[in-house]
């Protein structure tokens, strides 16, 4: 004879302050698919850590393998999405929230989650026509370390993305019972167990711009081990970095964990734990250290004066950014003005990008460099006739460096004045 736990599980998160968001300007790289990585391409150690709001439910099983509880128990549960009086009536405690480390391509990880959860339920009219009721009650706390590597870094239709492979082990730690209530005052059952199963995954982030990321996940648990258990987990989040170091998410996972016992009692049953939780997070993302800002953009000295009617001017652009900055502002005025005092007939206006990205992705961004830096100069009263626009990628570099390196003096616009 065997008997089944009913717990709807509650897991509800620690709750942090978001009255302090921070209104300032980011000036770092937020989101990249280069994270772990220096700006010279050099590597470096970044940590993240995301503890969550989370609005759950849960389905599942709990075999106790003995018959100290009768037929009459209740079978396999499923809460649903819990409501607010449910929540507040079962929750004993809950916790959700991980933890990411990378060093360039390599990664490591943890996932904690606990809850804690009860609920009173009728049974079944015993023999004598009276109403039976037990006390279920079950916790569950999963921690969930492991290591990846990026195998993917790259353009997806023009959005950066990057790719992990994980991998690592699960240590369980569960405890269920039933406490008989009323007539069935003394009637009580427990199980308590742990158990470590090895699991595989992937993560996908794509970078729709640094701001905005969005991460897919995905493992597999068990592999059979524990009398045939599996199990599996997804997720989906969507991040807003509001600065450097600081982000919203919005999310929802879910996770199945089974164990299934290595032996049985007397009566042949072995034991059995099987469940699923689910259900819509928010949470806050906190990313550290992070990247210096990089210096403001500044013309390089000539090595010797130009000649009057050959004069050039350098525009310097952010990493992955076709907008002006203040400075470049600055030169591109002065460009404008210089046109105007000297007999110029044609201004060359030529766009170009360092090597991180791919080649097709920088040509045209090169070209919407020149074509920012046309439109300053139309505005400041040059003849659109006298300007020539082109972009040249990254190639041509000002500083020669390998591939895929961010560095700041090749991202610029040269004016040629002739």
């Amino acid at each position: 004879m065997k008997s089944r736990c009913s717990a709807p599980v509650a897991p509800f998160t620690l709750a942090l302050c978001l009255a302090a968001l921070a209104s300032t300007q980011a000036r770092a790289q937020y989101f990249s698919n280069r994270d772990g990585y220096t700006d010279t391409g050099g590597y470096r150690v970044q940590v993240e850590l995301g503890p969550y709001l989370w609005w759950p439910g849960a389905t599942g099983t709990v075999n106790f393998a003995t018959p100290i509880a009768n037929s009459r128990l209740p079978g396999d549960f499923n809460t649903g999405l819990l409501s607010p009086s449910d929540i507040a009536n079962v929750l004993h405690a809950a916790f959700i929230g991980d933890g990411l480390v990378r060093y360039g391509p390599y990664s490591a990880e943890v996932d904690l989650q606990y809850f804690s959860a009860s609920q009173s339920q009728d049974l079944p009219p015993g023999p004598l026509g009276r109403d039976l009721r037990v006390n279920s009650a079950l916790q569950l706390l999963r921690v969930a370390p492991g290591v990846g590597y990026q195998v993917y870094a790259g353009d997806v239709y023009g959005v950066s993305t990057s790719v992990d492979a994980r991998a690592g082990f699960s240590f369980f730690a569960t405890w269920q019972s039933y406490t008989g209530e009323e007539d069935l005052a003394g009637l009580s059952t427990s199980n308590n167990t742990s158990f470590v199963q090895p699991w595989l995954g992937t993560r996908a982030d794509f970078i729709v711009s640094p701001h905005w990321r969005i991460e897919l996940g995905g493992l597999v648990q068990g592999f059979g081990v524990d009398g045939g258990s599996w199990g599996w987990g997804a997720s989906g989040a969507i991040s807003y970095a509001v600065n450097k170091w600081f982000s919203v998410i919005l999310a929802a996972r879910a996770l199945d964990s089974e164990r299934f016992g290595l032996g049985g009692n007397t009566l042949g049953v072995r034991r059995s734990l099987h469940v699923t939780t689910y259900g819509p997070i928010i949470g806050v993302g906190f990313r550290f250290p992070t990247l210096p800002s990089p210096p403001p953009p500044t013309s390089l000295p000539a090595a010797a004066p130009a000649p009057a009617l050959a004069k050039t001017y350098l525009v310097f652009f952010d990493w992955d950014k076709a907008t002006l900055t203040p400075r470049a502002n600055q030169v591109i005025d002065q460009a404008a003005a210089d046109s105007r005092t000297n007999q110029v007939t044609t201004i060359e206006v030529s766009g170009y990008t360092d090597t991180s990205g791919s080649p097709a992705y920088n040509q045209d961004l090169s070209i919407r460099r020149a074509k920012v830096v046309e439109g300053k100069l139309v505005s400041d009263g040059v003849p659109i006739s006298e300007i020539a626009v082109q972009g040249f990628g990254d190639t041509n570099l000002l500083v020669q460096t390998g591939a895929d390196v961010r560095e700041p003096q090749n991202r610029r616009v040269e004016i040629v004045l002739q």
